[in-house]
This record gives structure tokens, sequence and C-alpha cells, in this order.
């Protein structure tokens, strides 16, 4: 009888160490999930704080500028036909044999955009093709008289033949990529910046290549930090804008971690699934429901 009663301790006292010691690997796992979610929020506030200050710079284009920005009323564009009539009217017009428009598939996408100028600000308007409003942009001119950069806007920096050694070099270039290609086309030439002497004053000119110069035109701290924003990917060689896409990869990647570890931290706190769940639901619905509407609105599907 002590024998089986010494077992049966036994027993329950190696129960109770592996209890004890899963609950002590429990709670080391949740302070790992605690710190690492603390530690990579730590490390990504400055990138958040700046992904915020530019989001809202970017989306709010006059703060901060000599810009003005108003809202149009609801006003139906009685000129513009709708996209039922031109798209039955395209179809007609073009013979085009057995093809059918699908009933109600017909919308427009986007918006009327004009531009204009009075004496003093450049005007570009937006206008729903639906009649559901709009906005009006002003911008000062510019308040630099130029007129003596005007031979420079009439000069190119390469001719055809130049043009053709350069296809010909980014071809060769392109070789070890083993890639089927034809028709390479110059797009776009880089960026030509120098500083001139003036009647005694120093200019800066920005020239790019299409006869499109710009002179003095100093970037704002907001334009600055606009930029950082919207600067992104691989740009094939080592440098500060090599580091600054690498950042980016892991500004994204430690959010997803950050997310994660938020999310198995809420899972944790027992007393909080219920409340938190339906919040995670309503967020996902919410951006769902969002995200869809935007790309059919934008004609994505």
């Amino acid at each position: 009888m002590n024998k089986m009663n010494e077992e049966e301790e036994d027993s329950l006292t190696a129960f109770n160490a592996r209890k004890k010691s899963r609950r002590r690997m429990r709670i080391r796992f949740n302070r790992l999930i605690r710190r690492v979610h603390l530690y990579f929020g730590l490390v990504l506030v400055p990138w958040i704080l700046l992904y915020g200050i530019t989001a809202v710079l970017f989306n709010h284009s006059s703060w901060f500028t000599e810009r003005e920005s108003m809202q149009l009323a609801q006003a139906e564009l009685v000129e513009l036909e709708s996209a039922k009539n031109v798209a039955e009217r395209a179809l007609e017009e073009s013979q085009i044999e057995d093809v059918e428009i699908v009933p109600e598939s017909a919308r427009w996408v986007g918006y009327l955009s004009l531009r204009g100028e009075n004496q003093t600000d450049d005007i570009s308007v937006r206008i729903h093709p639906e009649g559901k409003g709009g906005a009006i942009r002003t911008r000062p001119k510019s308040k630099d008289e130029a007129e003596w950069t005007e031979p420079l806007q009439k000069w190119k920096p390469f001719d055809e033949a130049q043009e053709a050694k350069l296809v010909a070099q980014a071809m060769n270039a392109l070789e070890p990529a083993d890639l089927d290609f034809t028709n390479l086309k110059i797009r776009s030439y880089p960026t030509l910046k120098f500083n001139v002497v003036r009647n005694g004053e120093e200019h800066t000119l920005e020239m790019n290549l299409k006869g499109e110069v710009k002179v003095d035109d100093k970037e704002t701290l907001r334009k600055k930090l606009v930029k950082l924003h919207v600067t992104h990917g691989d740009p094939g060689h080592v440098g500060s804008r090599w580091l600054w896409f690498l950042i980016v990869d892991i500004m994204g990647f430690a959010m997803i971690i950050w997310g994660l570890t938020g999310a198995l931290m809420w899972w944790t706190i027992k007393p909080t699934r219920k409340t938190g769940g339906i919040a995670l639901t309503f967020g996902f619905a919410a951006m769902t429901i969002l995200a869809l509407s935007l790309w059919f609105t934008m004609g994505m599907e």
C-alpha cells in the first residue's frame, strides 16, 4: 500500500513538474513575443513617424505651400454623354462584327481634368463625370523671369546617332540577362542640374533634356519629405538609394512581425479575446470593403 502511494506521489510530482515546465516555457515564449514586439516597435518609431508625416503631406497637397484647394459642388456635366451611349456608339461606328456590349457594364472611370491659368496662378480642375463634385487647385506661377533660358530650352544634347549608340550600349548591358526584346527606345534622360552666374547673380538650372528648364527651383522641406515617402525600388547599385531600399524592406517585414506578435500578445490575454476578435474582424472587413470599392471606382476589376 505504501509502495502504491509512493508511486502515485512520484507520478503526481512528475505531472506537476511537467505542468510547471510547460508553464515556464509558455511564460518565456510570451515574454519573448512581448520583447520582439516592443523592440521592433522602438526600432520602427523613426520610420513610422516619417511615414505618417509624409503620408499626411502627400495626401494634402496644399498644406505648407502657397497652393490652394477648393471643392466643387455637385454639377451634372450636360455635354458629357453617358458612358453607355458612348460605348454603344463606339461599337456601332467601328463596325466590329459579333461584338455586343454587356448590359450595365459601361461607366466612366476617373475624372474630367482641365488646366488653365490667370495672371497670378496656374489652375487645375478635376470634375467627376457623373456630377458628384470635384476640386479646384491653384498654384502661384513662378516669380522668376527666366526668358534668358529660352536658348537652352531649344538646345538638345544628343543627336540621333548618339541616341542610337546609347541604345546599343544598353542592349549590350542587357545581354547577360538573357531576355528576348525588340524595339528598345530611350524613354527619358536623367535630369541635368548645374549652376551659372548671370549679372553677378548665381542661379541653379535644372534641365530634363526635353527642353524644359527650371531656374532656382529650390525644394522645400515638404517636397523633400514627400520624395522620401515615394522613393522605392532596387536601384541596381550599392549606395544611399540602395540602403534606403533595404531599410524599406526591413521596415515592411518588421511591420509584418510587429502585427503578428501583437496578435499573439492579444490572444494570450484571455479576457481580451472576444473584444479584440470583434475589433480585428471589423478592421479586416472595413479594409476589404473599402479596397474593393476603390478598385471598382478606378476600373481595377
